[in-house]
């Protein structure tokens, strides 16, 4: 080896040597390569997204409108009276919007649904309902009696608000149910229109709960 060395130093500059030998390999010894296995990456786990709970849920609330003329699917099943067509359009805040048409008058049944305790006061839910129809606030929820009802076997409130007529305009009317459910859900059917039109309507509208069956 030393010869081979001394003959490569009469030809080849030192620096140039060096790679020669490394190259080369001036050891009798081969190069040990070892192979490793390299551990493979731990399986991500996708974390699960929390469920919202203080929120309308069902088409109306993923904001997914339904194949023009067609209704949405439910979270409930009931029995549309003859008269009342289901929207097929998704409006915000709503799981369904019921078109009511009767002696040239509409009026329509919005229905809602959130996690029990997720909607606010009842006090501020019964103000906004009579504001709606030119009733003034209440303080308290204790001044307002509501009639009992059962809707989709749960207990229901129906809370009943007639506002004053105005010159040229037809009274208006909101007569309201509240279901809380055993799942933990608070409904609202909110059946609103001129005070005659819901009062004509009214065991249409009865038909219509007693009807429902609650299925997600």
């Amino acid at each position: 080896m030393n010869a081979y060395v001394k003959q490569l130093r009469s030809v080849v500059p030192a620096a140039a040597l060096v790679g020669v030998l490394v190259a080369g390999g001036c050891d009798k010894k081969e190069t040990e390569v070892r192979s490793y296995s390299a551990p493979k990456d731990a399986p991500t786990t996708a974390p699960v997204a929390a469920a919202m709970d203080a929120r309308p849920v069902g088409p109306a609330a993923a904001g997914q409108a339904a194949p023009q003329g067609q209704a949405q699917a439910l979270p409930l099943t009931w029995t549309l009276p003859s008269g009342w067509t289901q929207d097929p359009q998704a409006r915000p805040m709503r799981v369904a919007t019921v078109n009511v048409e009767a002696n040239g008058k509409k009026g329509e049944l919005i229905v809602t649904r959130f996690r029990t305790g997720g909607f606010g006061s009842i006090v501020d839910n019964l103000n906004r309902w009579r504001q709606q129809v030119g009733l003034p606030p209440v303080k308290d929820e204790k001044e307002v009696t509501p009639e009992k009802a059962a809707v989709g076997g749960a207990e229901a409130k129906v809370y009943d608000f007639t506002g004053p007529a105005a010159a040229g305009n037809d009274a208006k009317r909101n007569r309201v149910v509240v279901v809380e459910t055993p799942a933990g859900d608070t409904w609202f059917f909110r059946f609103a229109g001129s005070a005659d039109l819901v009062e004509n309507q009214r065991g249409n509208f009865d038909s219509l709960l007693q009807s429902v069956k609650f299925t997600g």
